[in-house]
């Protein structure tokens, strides 16, 4: 007999970002996953961050800056933390 199949995916939920610092939103993202009642348990997470998540100031910026590392910050993190991100980054 086959041990039953657990899901892979514990939790779902989403990143509001409209009221962290926008100059880094990993570093936002980090405090934000540090202050929830979850913290230590978000493991096997699926979080829906906000689109543009690499745009640094405002999205709508005419020449919007992109913060470069945020792709492999949000790898870091969710390796060390056990959690997957959805994301759609702004490229150049």
């Amino acid at each position: 007999m086959l041990p039953e199949a657990r899901p892979s995916i514990k939790r779902i939920g989403f990143f509001h970002f409209g009221n962290f610092d926008k100059s880094s939103a990993v570093y936002s993202l980090e405090r934000a996953l540090d202050r929830t009642e979850l913290k230590g348990r978000l493991n096997h997470s699926l979080i829906v961050l906000p689109e543009g998540f690499n745009v640094v100031g405002g999205y709508y910026s005419a020449v919007p800056t992109l913060d470069a590392p945020t792709k492999s910050e949000l790898q870091r993190l969710s390796v060390n933390r056990g959690i997957s991100f959805v994301v759609g980054l702004k490229a150049n």
